[in-house]
């Protein structure tokens, strides 16, 4: 069976409209992912930084969260700090959120 699509001159079969539409369910996937990724690390950056850039008295294991977000939204390409102790590149992080979630 084949259909022809938007005036085009390929014809796409069955077989085509199928892998057409798994590929664009994965990268759908993919930027739902990423989006999630960003949204906690908003969302997390908050919970540890003030408005004025100031690290609140969060605890622990916020920093370590925060500092895991932002290894996994950078393919973990920086050091952002310490994910033992809680230390953070403050700097760094700072740029990395401002940077991936603008607004």
């Amino acid at each position: 069976m084949f259909i022809k699509i938007r005036k085009q001159t390929r014809y796409w079969n069955i077989l085509d409209i199928l892998i057409y539409y798994r590929i664009i369910r994965k990268i759908r996937g993919i930027r739902m992912f990423v989006t999630n990724i960003l949204e906690d690390l908003k969302s997390q950056y908050n919970i540890v930084f003030d408005n004025d850039g100031n690290v609140k008295a969060c605890g622990r294991k916020n920093c370590i969260k925060l500092i895991e977000l932002c290894e996994m939204a950078t393919n973990g390409q920086m050091d952002f700090g310490n994910k033992e102790t809680g230390i953070m590149n403050t700097e760094l992080i700072k740029l990395t959120v401002k940077s991936l979630c603008k607004e």
